[in-house]
Formats: structure tokens, C-alpha cells, sequence
């Protein structure tokens, strides 16, 4: 059973976490939430997320299974 990833933040835990979530053949990054528009989407282009703004947009996602 595949489980969809959303990250909150992109700081240090995100950034060792994201290697170790792909390398699982269950995990899929689908979002990735960061306040730093510019962080979020070069994250998101990198790991084929979709960048969003805050937490509770991340949250109503249908997409998102565990954060």
C-alpha cells in the first residue's frame, strides 16, 4: 500500500527525511509546504511535489496520507 508523503518545512529533518522517503518503494512525496516561496517550489520541482503555502491547504489535500 503506497502511503503520500506531505512535508511541512524544509529545513534539516526535511532535507535528511526526502532521500529516505524516496528511496522507499511505498512512499511518494505529493506536497511539499514551505512559507519561502521560493524554497517550496525548488523543492517541489526536485521531488515531483506540488508546493503549497501553508499547512492547512497541505492538510485538505486528498493526496496527503501522512505529513
Amino acid at each position: 500500500m503506497e502511503v503520500r508523503l506531505g512535508i511541512v518545512g524544509m529545513g534539516a529533518a526535511a532535507r535528511l527525511l526526502l532521500p529516505a522517503a524516496e528511496r522507499h518503494p511505498e512512499v511518494r512525496v505529493t506536497a511539499i509546504c514551505d512559507p519561502l516561496v521560493e524554497v517550496r517550489e525548488a523543492a517541489a520541482r526536485q521531488h515531483g511535489a506540488r508546493p503549497l503555502a501553508d499547512i492547512a491547504a497541505l492538510l485538505a489535500r486528498n493526496d496527503v496520507d501522512a505529513v
